[in-house]
């Protein structure tokens, strides 16, 4: 009798070996990469078809491992963590002068998030370190909401699929830059509103 692999395991060797895989949040699925390895990115972004001048957020298992990555000295980063993460926000903060340009599409800065999905947590805490991770679509087309969805559209192009049932939310994470002394400002709305971003900041 054979036994399966546990779909965990199976998605932290893929990452580990330099594969994509499809990872469940409570927004939307997506395709997950290491972040740190220049081949994986770039295996992400043919496979999703988006322009490499598009930066690739982060996925992160928990709020201390941010300053790997990102300058974290601004007081609101915490204000934000503290309500929102784990949770629907990606924050775009200026990146470490380390960071590969590669994932910023040549910016100066990162974007950067923590999915409240246990199953993506564990798989990105396993595997150690942060994973690139952009919505589980071909660029420009609907979001997978679904493992189902993910297999229709990549099948075996993905090496794994972690199944976490459909996304609780189904729709992207809203999008808020803290860049310098600027004002707050969101880049994109999404799962939370405007309001609801703010007013964590107060």
């Amino acid at each position: 009798m054979t036994t399966r692999e546990d779909p965990i395991e199976a998605a932290v060797g893929a990452l580990e070996r330099g594969e994509v895989v499809a990872l469940p949040t409570e927004t939307v699925y997506g395709l997950a990469a290491d972040a740190s390895n220049p081949d994986a990115i770039e295996r992400l972004f043919e496979l999703k078809g988006r322009p490499n001048s598009v930066p690739l957020p982060l996925a992160v298992a928990a709020v201390e491992w941010v300053p790997d990555w990102a300058s974290v000295d601004d007081p609101r980063l915490e204000r934000l963590a503290r309500r929102w993460w784990p949770g629907p926000l990606t924050v775009v903060l200026p990146a470490r002068d380390e960071v590969s340009r590669v994932l910023t599409g040549g910016r100066a800065t990162i974007a950067v998030r923590v999915p409240d999905q246990e199953q993506a947590r564990a798989v990105i805490a396993r595997f150690g370190r942060a994973v690139a991770l952009t919505s589980a679509n071909v660029h420009g087309e609907p979001e997978a909401r679904s493992a189902d969805e993910v297999a229709a559209t990549f099948g075996l192009q993905v090496a794994a699929i972690v199944d976490g049932g459909p996304s609780s939310i189904g729709e992207p994470s809203t999008i808020v830059a803290l860049v310098d002394s600027e004002a707050p400002k969101i880049l994109r709305r999404g799962a939370l509103s405007e309001s609801q971003v703010l007013e964590a900041l107060k």
